[in-house]
């Protein structure tokens, strides 16, 4: 199996959704490290070597199999907790320690995946990393271009405006986050934000 097929696949169980909501402010611990899909977007950019290629295939593997381990009893603990909660009036101190278990569980999802991102992370030269950072900065101008553009383009709808142009731009932008191509990622933004009179 190629690399960038094991990173689709696993990614969706990779990073599983916490039992309880996080906030949305930066995470100054994320902002250190690349994710498996950040990587596999710009693995050309970055220029991985073939001995890298392989050790993040074989690394990725064990760890979706872990986590293949531990995400059914996730679940089960925090199903175990959501009936203790459904009474009318639940037992404080069993759902607290039911919540423990699921938490149990969950931080070590946690560990599991935070294991992964340090290791990516040591098998990235520095240089590697320098690019990568680079990148995840354009990433972050990208996603609020993004946003102010979904927004602007959903009052255009609403308000009953032709939005030709964008639907036709918006094909291109989903081509080329999918070959990684983040300038020509930003480019396009950059049209429908003007074309939404945005800029």
């Amino acid at each position: 199996m190629k690399l960038k097929t094991l990173l689709l696949c696993g990614l969706s169980l990779l990073f599983c959704p916490p039992l309880f909501a996080q906030s949305a402010a930066p995470d100054p611990v994320a902002e250190q490290l690349f994710t498996p899909e950040f990587l596999k977007q710009h693995h050309e950019s970055v220029g991985l070597t073939e001995e890298q290629k392989s050790w993040f295939k074989e690394t990725f593997e064990k760890v979706m199999a872990r986590i293949a381990e531990l995400q059914p009893q996730l679940r089960q603990e925090t199903e175990a907790l959501a009936a203790l909660l459904k009474k009318e009036r639940p037992d404080e101190a069993a759902a607290l320690a039911q919540a423990d278990k699921a938490l149990k569980v969950e931080n070590e999802i946690k560990r599991v995946q935070l294991a992964l991102l340090v290791q990516i992370k040591g098998k990235l030269t520095p240089e590697q990393q320098a690019k990568l950072r680079e990148l995840k900065g354009r990433s972050g101008a990208i996603q609020e271009k993004l946003q102010r553009a979904q927004a602007i383009a959903k009052q255009w709808q609403a308000d009953g405006k032709d939005l030709t142009e964008v639907v036709q731009l918006k094909e291109e932008f989903e081509r080329l986050s999918r070959e990684g191509k983040v300038k020509e990622v930003e480019m396009v933004l950059d049209k429908v934000l003007k074309i939404l009179g945005a800029k």
